[in-house]
């Protein structure tokens, strides 16, 4: 899995894609090597997908069930899912 990402980290990468239209369209076309920039290790064989969050838009991002998903209660899930969202994905707005 790849390292979480800090806030500060984030904020440099929104940062410079909000200034510079260069890397803004490296990170939509090719956003491993971008995020590499920045430190940010992608695992071998993983996929990245940059979205451009239109104004007035919000995106809800499902992730995969675990595998044994239909065996736990919905108490069990949301724990593990609480766990798995910890530090991964935040909302962001314009």
């Amino acid at each position: 899995m790849a390292k979480e990402w800090n806030k500060e980290q984030k904020a440099k990468i929104f940062a410079r894609a909000w200034k510079d239209e260069t890397y803004r369209r490296k990170l939509l076309t090719n956003p491993i090597e971008a995020l590499k920039e920045f430190g940010v290790q992608i695992p071998t064989g993983w996929n990245v997908k940059v979205i451009e969050e239109p104004a007035k838009t919000f995106y809800f991002v499902l992730p995969p069930a675990p595998a044994n998903a239909r065996n736990l209660t919905e108490q069990e899930l949301t724990n593990i899912a609480a766990a798995a969202h910890k530090g991964h994905h935040g909302m962001y707005t314009k």
